[in-house]
């Protein structure tokens, strides 16, 4: 099976505050090795030379993709190339708004990545309308 990725604006965050405006990008190329049959809606962010792909699960308990599928797609000859796929996912409990779980490019999954989290945040802040509602 096929499956065809659509960038959802892709933007960059360089340093701590500076913001590119998002740009859409359409992706054309089919990545049949993940064995999916939806579409992976994601964005690509940068933080300080690393390149993360974010994508939002804040309606589910658990990625959308293993980490397997994950490093091929941060695989930079044949994937969308990244440092590691984020996802943003349904908080466990009302006393917290959103959590994350943190694939690296080889498929593990670390505990923290704090370019990665410059990312996530970035990310959180233009998904929702206000910066406010998860602060």
């Amino acid at each position: 099976m096929k499956c065809s990725l659509v960038i959802l604006g892709a933007s960059a965050v360089h340093g701590w505050s500076t913001y590119q405006p998002s740009r859409q990008i359409p992706l054309r190329r089919p990545f049949s090795s993940l064995s999916m049959s939806t579409n992976v809606e994601f964005a690509k962010y940068e933080g300080l030379g690393n390149d993360f792909i974010l994508i939002d699960d804040r309606d589910k308990e658990e990625p959308s993709l293993t980490s397997d599928q994950s490093a091929k797609l941060c695989d930079r000859n044949f994937g969308i190339g990244g440092d590691g796929v984020i996802f943003a996912l349904k908080a466990p409990s009302d006393d917290y708004s959103f959590k994350f779980r943190i694939y690296n490019s080889d498929g593990s999954e670390p505990e923290m990545c704090g370019n990665g989290i410059r990312c996530y945040a970035q990310f959180l802040k233009d998904l929702l309308s206000s910066f406010t509602q998860f602060i």
